[in-house]
């Protein structure tokens, strides 16, 4: 990945390439008596692979504090360790990787190789007790299979206005709204919506004004992935007394999006 870390002069930056390189420096799979080639080399390869994401969240990390202080002063957002509180992590985690990296992997291992970092961290007295505890809250243990979660709802999502055939099966299309729709809708709203309520197919959101819109039809499949609280971007139109989805964006965890 094209990410210069070096060039970040903090002690983040720092840590992060001590980490990297013993993480590599750690002994490579040995193979088992009696265990066949191919297998063995297929842990070798799993392997390389898993040290490839660690390397890849951290560098990303990293270029995530670099370039994401934003206008007027285009300064760092964070500098050092000592800057860093949950909000750092937690807006790295939920918000800026979903937006800029569309590899579901390293989405899902970034929560478990940022967690395995600042324990190493902590072992080395790089982070003190309070700031390791503070930093730890915003990963918590299952956050990977939480951001699953969210990716398998956003796919969801997009085919109920871009449907794709999936295992040569064809899309149910009774909650499809078609690229080529001919009917305008009674009503169109777009924006960042909250889930306040989930039925059977059907779920009711709520606009940052407060105002509640539903039913919206979905699908079941799509409301037993999502969750109330869960605040998602689209664009809805208005057919008879349901609504549906026209377009949409990512799926965000609750309290991500205000």
């Amino acid at each position: 990945m094209a990410i210069n870390i070096f060039s970040h002069p903090s002690d983040i930056a720092k840590s992060a390439i001590r980490y990297i390189a013993w993480v590599r420096g750690q002994a490579k799979p040995s193979p088992f008596k009696g265990e066949a080639m191919y297998l063995f080399m297929k842990r070798i390869i799993a392997w390389q692979r898993d040290l490839e994401w660690q390397a890849d969240v951290i560098f990303l990390f990293v270029e995530y504090l670099k370039n994401n202080g934003g206008p007027p002063t285009d300064q760092p957002l964070t500098t050092n360790w000592a800057d860093c509180d949950r909000r750092t992590i937690s807006e790295f985690i939920n918000r800026w990787l979903p937006s800029k990296v569309k590899t579901d992997t390293i989405e899902i291992q970034a929560p478990a190789v940022l967690r395995n970092w600042l324990i190493w961290c902590r072992k080395r007295n790089i982070l003190g007790k309070e700031h390791f505890n503070e930093l730890i809250q915003s990963l918590p243990r299952g956050k990977g299979e939480e951001i699953r979660r969210l990716q398998r709802a956003g796919e969801l999502l997009f085919r109920l206005h871009s449907p794709v055939e999936e295992d040569g099966q064809a899309p149910d299309r009774r909650n499809i709204v078609s690229i080529n729709h001919r009917r305008q809708p009674l009503e169109s709203i777009e924006g960042y919506m909250k889930v306040r309520w989930i039925g059977e197919n059907i779920v009711y959101l709520e606009t940052r004004e407060g105002v509640l819109v539903g039913p919206v039809l979905v699908g079941s499949e799509l409301t037993k992935t999502l969750r109330i609280g869960n605040v998602m971007f689209v664009e809805l139109g208005k057919y008879a007394r349901c609504w549906k989805v026209l377009k949409s964006g990512n799926v965000y965890a609750e309290n991500v999006i205000e």
